[in-house]
């Protein structure tokens, strides 16, 4: 088991298998850390102001958001992962973190709509969280397909208060197919903004904010490549 430092101090156990797919955990003066500190704070943060927070955490991957709950015993998280690679892992973290029962595992892709499409997963394990559901890969040159299904937002049984979104440039399909949940639960939200991604759906990072303030909600960036949203 490996010991990795989210943000701050805290830390969690990660299987080492966690290392070997994507680019979440980074070695950063001998000590494995998480690469986007700084969003994890944000949901830990909001998560602690709330009485009975529950997160969405869009593109879960390995569990780097997901394992936010073994230091916010009121939180509940549903991860959102359709890769069954990184699926398994992330249930081996949360087994070891002794925080399964607080996690649900939903092993499909959020979108606009009820769908069936293909996952794109990058040949190359390292390159695993850059995998895009739908859309055209343009990061990477080699990759494998896998048939996963599509769920709107609006159909989780579930009321988020926090909704974490980190999908490749699929962060605008999110959006629209949670616009009754957007538009009357008022989550507070985090997205990736990168135009390398959104160019793989073929729309400009713009669309996103304006589809933010379409449903009313203020944004600001939280750093060069993701935003923080919130209701008006």
């Amino acid at each position: 088991m490996i010991t990795a430092t989210l943000f701050d101090g805290l830390t969690v156990s990660l299987v080492p298998e966690s290392l070997e797919y994507g680019d979440n955990w980074r070695m950063v003066d001998g000590q494995w850390q998480v690469y986007q500190p700084g969003v994890l704070k944000w949901v830990y943060e909001q998560a602690q102001a709330q009485d009975a927070p529950i997160l969405f955490d869009v593109g879960a991957s390995t569990g780097v958001c997901a394992l936010l709950a073994a230091h916010v015993p009121g939180l509940h998280v549903w991860a959102f992962e359709p890769n069954p690679a990184l699926v398994d892992i992330l249930r081996a973290n949360l087994e070891a973190n002794g925080i399964a029962d607080r996690v649900t595992v939903c092993d499909f892709a959020l979108g606009d709509r009820f769908a069936r499409t293909k996952l794109h997963v990058p040949t190359n394990q390292k390159q695993a969280g850059l995998a895009v559901a739908g859309g055209t890969p343009k990061r990477y040159a080699d990759w494998r397909d896998i048939p996963v299904d599509v769920w709107p937002m609006d159909a989780i049984n579930a009321t988020p208060t926090i909704v974490k979104v980190d999908v490749e440039g699929g962060e605008l399909g999110v959006l629209w197919g949670g616009a009754m949940v957007l538009q009357t639960m008022r989550p507070c939200m985090v997205l990736e903004l990168d135009i390398r991604n959104t160019a793989q759906f073929d729309y400009e990072p713009l669309e996103i904010t304006k589809t933010l303030a379409r449903f009313r909600y203020q944004w600001a960036a939280l750093n060069k490549d993701n935003v923080v949203a919130w209701a008006l």
